[in-house]
């Protein structure tokens, strides 16, 4: 009787996989997956989810481990840099300031005004050179300085 008792533990053991603090069974896994999935309103995909434990339980004990959980979602976590972010725009704080596409139009306006030729490009590197301090406004002081520059050529 003894000896039946201690085949029938042993095989009971075998089959029953026990999980720690941190682990997950496929079925526990499967459970904690339906249900973020349903929380968030979102379709459960069994053959997925099923696919994401095999590769989740690296060595194949039938347990997701908290050390593989880890490597799994690290490895895939690499998160791309984030995108730049644009220049603060500048406030105006005088009427002679100027975005870049403002200071175009007015010297197209006074290009157009004189009868000269009207190059864009051009424009827009002077703009450039007068934006010295790079805020995305030429401003009247720069303005100043960039026009005393020229008129020193």
């Amino acid at each position: 009787m003894k000896v039946w008792l201690t085949v029938l533990l042993i095989a009971a053991s075998a089959t029953l996989v026990e999980a720690a603090k941190g682990d997950s069974t496929k079925e526990q896994f499967m459970a904690t997956q339906q249900k973020n999935a349903e929380a968030k309103g979102m379709k459960f995909d069994a053959k997925k989810t099923e696919k994401m434990f095999e590769q989740l339980d690296a060595n194949g004990d039938g347990i997701a481990s908290g050390d593989e959980k880890k490597a799994y979602w690290s490895k895939g976590s690499a998160k791309p840099a984030p995108a730049p972010r644009a220049a603060p725009v500048a406030k105006k704080t005088h009427v002679a300031d100027q975005t870049k596409a403002e200071f175009v139009a007015s010297q197209k306006v006074r290009y157009e005004s004189k009868g000269w030729k009207f190059n864009q490009a051009t424009v827009e590197k002077m703009f450039v050179e007068i934006d010295v301090n790079k805020d995305g406004l030429a401003d009247g002081k720069e303005k100043k300085a960039y026009w005393a520059k020229q008129s020193k050529k």
